[in-house]
């Protein structure tokens, strides 16, 4: 996975994003699971830009972003088939019985609630 602390050129929005991920080359699934990955290591509020050349990157981006809490600001189709999305982080906020849990996804796809103390 390719992740660049060097900030690519400003985004629509006028700022730089304050993460690169370089996903061209990947096939589908890879750049949505590998910017699933960036964005549950980001704080709330924090912006992604990720270049791509899967061809169905945008419905995948979209698909994902309705049905999470993060937020597809920006995308665009550049030559060569060459895709931009920018995207902002959005941490759900956890109440207090979830901070007192962690949650681990078996390969199944379910989840499991662990206890953590107090």
């Amino acid at each position: 996975m390719k992740t660049s602390a060097t900030k690519p050129d400003r985004s629509p929005t006028g700022r730089l994003p304050e993460r690169h991920f370089d996903a061209r080359g990947l096939n589908c699934p890879l750049p949505i699971l590998k910017t699933r990955l960036i964005l549950n290591r980001m704080r709330s509020g924090e912006t992604l830009l990720v270049e791509s050349t899967d061809p169905h990157s945008l419905v995948d981006f979209q698909a994902y972003c309705a049905r999470t809490t993060h937020e597809l600001l920006h995308f665009e189709e550049r030559p060569r088939g060459n895709w931009r999305f920018l995207l902002r982080c959005h941490t759900p906020t956890r109440s207090p019985r979830q901070a007192n849990t962690r949650m681990t996804t078996t390969t199944q796809g379910s989840v499991t609630h662990h206890k953590t103390g107090n």
